[in-house]
Parts: structure tokens; sequence; C-alpha cells
């Protein structure tokens, strides 16, 4: 709290400045009597660092906390991937702990710990064997813990999918490294597997979500990955095929907090890009693509995009028809729309009507809003071509990049003075137009109500030039004027 002597009136909002070994890493606004929780640890080195805090009010006034924070780290590293293939019942890789004190390394087989070591050194690798592997897919996976100062700590832990294939065999494997749960609806994750069919190379796979087959492909005896996106809510059994073998896990699907609920009105056709390997031979009943003469097979189809979506990407010459009913019926309609203009589209369960619409083309340039410090100058941002953002009138936050993910408007910037530390910040458009925007900050939710923060800007005005044509009069009075 800063309270003025003379009125006994609160000063208002303050900054407060986090250093970590003399360098400034990041500034924070508080509002007067909130409770702020500050996490510098990814500010900190492993070593003996001097952290300072330092908090001013609207008045020039500073209060300083100085602390030294000792911060110890464990980690370890591997020779294997997230998969593996082995073609004997024994096995071999490397393991490299990275920590003080004397380290108990844990090594378990599907899930069981089959042998723990103990270890003072330091960046320095050994050797493990397995040995008694039996035909099939394994999990392998390590990590260690140590006690320094009274408190243990535990490292990262390392795990890999082994398909391991003895000969005389000729039941194929799948050996899939399943990521942790829950999912989110519309959210890729990657899944890493690799599949061996000794009788068989490539071999031909089915990608499934509980019954339904999204995919069919042939694969060789490398690592692949399933760009898996739920599309359901509730509980899903994903699914990788070979034949009889089947590798399986069961994930809740979180939903999102916006309402995308199917629309079947009308529905006649469903267009499910994941479940297409082939656009030209694509058919749903009696429907069926019809491609246009030397449509772009190469740059448009069906691709799957930076954040492992699958799509189908019409190129120059081609359209897509989409119904936007539901989004204007929504007020969910950002920038308008018209001919030429560059559309950000997010669609319902059926990829037939859309939910949301951003045009990217109004989003993008130039948005201002008077300094909340002094209101005399602006600040702002200005969002360009390819992804890039920029600060505007900002010295201490450096925007870097911007793009459109869920409908949520995502910035990432790095505070002056704080080395490469990025922050990533997501925001949910509330109005766009042709000259003003309208962002609020969504909040990680800590279990305490924040206060909504809402940005709304302008496009900068030209500065008035006035009527000065570069003419000086000389003094002097009226009489010189009259003729």
């Amino acid at each position: 709290t800063s309270i003025d002597k003379e009125t006994e009136v609160p000063t208002g909002s303050g900054n407060l400045a986090v250093y970590v070994g003399g360098v400034m890493k990041t500034n924070i606004t508080v509002q007067q009597g909130d409770h702020q929780t500050v996490d510098v640890f990814s500010f900190l080195n492993s070593s003996t660092n001097a952290v300072r805090l330092t908090m001013t009010d609207s008045y020039g006034n500073t209060a300083t906390r100085n602390f030294t924070i000792t911060m110890e780290s464990f980690t370890m590293d591997w020779s294997l991937g997230n998969t593996a293939v082995a073609n004997d019942s024994s096995m071999s890789f490397y393991v490299t702990p990275t920590g003080n004190g004397t380290k108990t390394i844990y090594t378990l087989l599907d899930g069981t710990i089959v042998a723990s070591d103990s270890v003072a050194t330091s960046g320095r690798r050994l050797t493990k064997v397995l040995s008694g592997l039996t035909h099939g897919a394994h999990t392998i996976e390590v990590y260690g813990t140590v006690v320094i100062s009274g408190v243990t700590l535990e490292s990262n832990h390392l795990k890999a999918a082994v398909a391991v294939v003895l000969a005389g065999e000729s039941t194929p494997v799948v050996a899939v490294k399943w990521p942790d749960g829950p999912l989110t609806q519309y959210t890729s994750v990657n899944i890493p597997y690799v599949v061996v069919d000794p009788t068989a190379n490539p071999a031909t796979i089915q990608l499934m979500e509980d019954s339904t087959e999204l995919n069919e492909f042939d694969v060789d005896q490398s690592e692949h990955v399933w760009a898996y996106r739920p599309l359901h809510a509730g509980y899903r059994m994903a699914k990788i095929v070979r034949g009889a073998t089947i590798a399986s896990k069961q994930y809740a699907i979180q939903g999102l907090d916006i309402d995308v609920e199917e629309v079947t009105d009308g529905l006649t056709c469903k267009v499910d890009p994941s479940t297409i390997s082939d656009l030209a031979a694509w058919s749903y009943g009696n429907y069926r693509f019809t491609l246009s003469p030397n449509f772009d097979l190469v740059n448009g189809g069906v691709i799957v995009d930076e954040n492992g979506i699958h799509c189908i990407r019409i190129t120059a010459g081609d359209t897509l028809t989409l119904n936007v009913g539901s989004a204007k019926d929504a007020g969910m309609v950002f920038g308008g729309y018209a001919t030429g203009d560059r559309m950000a589209v997010l669609a319902d369960k059926n990829n037939s009507r859309a939910t949301m619409i951003v045009n990217e083309t109004t989003l993008m340039g130039e948005w201002v809003m008077p300094n909340p410090m002094d209101g005399s100058s602006e600040m702002g941002i200005n969002i360009k071509e390819g992804g890039i953002a920029e600060s505007i009138n900002q010295g201490s936050l450096i925007y870097k990049t911007w793009r459109l993910n869920n409908g949520q408007l995502e910035i990432v910037s790095v505070r002056e003075g704080g080395g490469d530390f990025e922050e990533t910040e997501l925001f949910q458009l509330l109005y766009l137009t042709n000259d003003s925007l309208a962002f609020k900050e969504i909040k990680p939710n800590r279990g305490v109500k924040e206060p909504d923060v809402i940005f709304e800007y302008r496009h900068p005005q030209p500065e008035d030039e006035g009527d000065d044509l570069g003419i000086e009069l000389e003094e002097g009075s009226f009489e010189d004027f009259v003729m």
C-alpha cells in the first residue's frame, strides 16, 4: 500500500520491477491493496541468485526488498528418442545425469522399477542394459532423485516406446509414446509411434477414434507422428491398428469454453479433412469432389498446418463456400468481410458452418490508445503480415509475434532487459471494425477472481499540420495593410 502523507489518500497503482543479478527481468502493474504473486523461477540460474523487488508508486517513491535464492537443478538426458526398435531380447542405451550430490537413477520397464543405481558424477554418461525383453511393445522410463540440504529433488522423466521384434516372430508390433491427458477439444496433440510387421514393410495401418476409422495409409518401420485432433468432448479411445495388433489409449477430452455445437439442420454432407488421404477419390454417399483442371495438389489439397491440424487448402482459381449464418446470429463476426479480404474461420464440428469469423485484413495495421500513465501520448501495437507484431511507443515491452488460435488472439512479447524470456498472452476479441479494436486478457485460473483487463484501440490519427503555408509576416500596424 502507498498513502499520501498529507491527504491520506491512496496513491493508486504502482509498478513492480523484478531484478535478478542486477538485470531487470520483468515489471508488473500492481493495483493498490492487491496481493500479487510473482514467479521468478524462470529467471533463475542454477547457482546463487541475487533477487531484488522494487515497487514504485505514482509519485516516484520506491520500496525495495532483496533476496538471495540458491537454485539446484537435476536433469537427465539419454540416447533414446520418443521411439526405438530392438531386434534382440536385450538392448543398451546411455543415460547422462547432471546435477550436484549423490543421485539415485531409476530404470523402469512397463511401469515397474527393474534397476536403481547410485551415481555421484555429473555430466558423465552411464550405460544401461535391459535384458529378457519379449516380442511386442514396451515402455522404458528413466528418472532420478537426489537429496540436497534435506530437500529431495526429482529429475525430469525420460520415456520411450520400444518395439521389440524377435527372430521367428510374425506378429506385428505397434509401439506408441502416448502423451498424458486430458486433451482439449479441437487442439492437436502429436503422438509418436513406430510400426514393425516382420512380414510386410511397408505395412498398412488405420488411425481410429473409438470405432471410427479416421485414416488408412502405409508406413515404413521408422518413427511417425499422428497429429490427433479430437473433435468431440467426453471420453474417446485413440487407436493405431495393424491387422490384429491394436495400440490404444483412452483420453478425457475437455470441451471448449465457447459453445460449439454440431449444426445438422439441412446437413447432407460432412467433410472431415483428417479422414481424407486422396482428395480426388473422396466420397460421402453420393457426394464427390470435382477438382478443377490442373488443381494444385502440391501446394493445395489436404495438408497439415503448423499446428498439426488437417485442412483443405484451396489455391488460386478454386472456391470454397461456407455458411456464415451461425456466426452472424451469435455476433461472432469481427471486422466484417469483403471480396479479397483474408479471413480466419472457426468452423463447427462438421466443418460446414462458421461459428466465428475474424477478418485478418481488418485486424492488421497500427492500433493505439492513450498512455494510461499520463494520457499525453499514445502507445499500442502494430499487427503485421506474416504473424509479425511490433510495439508502438512502448520502450520496455517488445511485441514479437501474433496469431489467431482457436478463436483467441495470441501475442508473444519480451521485456527489455529480460533476455530471451518470452511471454505468451491470450486475448478474447470483443469487437473489431475498420477504425476500432478491443480485446480482453484471458488470465490463467489461479483460484482468485481478478478484474478484467480490457484494451481499446483505434488507428493513429494523422497529425494536424494546420494552415501553415511557410509564410512569415513582419510586425506592423493595421494601416500597413490599407490600400
